[in-house]
């Protein structure tokens, strides 16, 4: 049985973190995490990581890795830092880092599982779909079931 990482969780910025226009989304989420408000995270969050936002894929592969704000799922986390690498290749991004602390305490096949859910996000049409029918195949939260604190506009994406 896999065990969680006993290591904190810092949400305190990667260099990797560009601005852009969603920067004002992911830095209420970054505020909320600092302060341990990880439920608020994962709701400003999960939204941009479903628009392919690299960034927040990375950190709601930490929130997986560590069990902050979701039930600790090594799998969702090693998906979670493979598809934000896929999104973001430069070397600032420590997904690849990341990955390989997690998979040290990992199955073969839970990593197998991890590799085959991360083939699945980025052939999907729909991130957050896809990203629910493995959760609810591992008993874990749904992303989209999460609510959404900041009103997030569809059309701010339809150029």
């Amino acid at each position: 049985m896999e065990q969680a990482l006993s290591k904190p969780l810092n949400f305190f910025p990667d260099p990797f973190l560009f601005p852009n226009f969603t920067q004002p989304i992911f830095d209420k989420g970054l505020v909320a995490a600092n302060a341990g408000d990880f439920a608020t995270a994962l709701c400003e969050w999960t939204p941009l990581a479903n628009q392919g936002n690299a960034n927040e894929q990375f950190y709601l592969g930490c929130m997986y890795e560590n069990g902050q704000g979701v039930a600790f799922n090594s799998i969702l986390a090693y998906a979670l830092y493979s598809v934000s690498k896929f999104n973001d290749s430069s070397e600032l991004n420590k997904s690849n880092e990341n990955r390989k602390n997690l998979s040290v305490n990992m199955s073969t096949n839970s990593i197998e599982s991890a590799r085959n859910l991360f083939h699945k996000l980025i052939n999907s049409k729909n991130f957050l779909d896809e990203f629910d029918k493995f959760a609810v195949d591992v008993g874990a939260k749904k992303l989209s079931s999460v609510p959404n604190h900041t009103a997030f506009n569809e059309s701010l994406w339809n150029w």
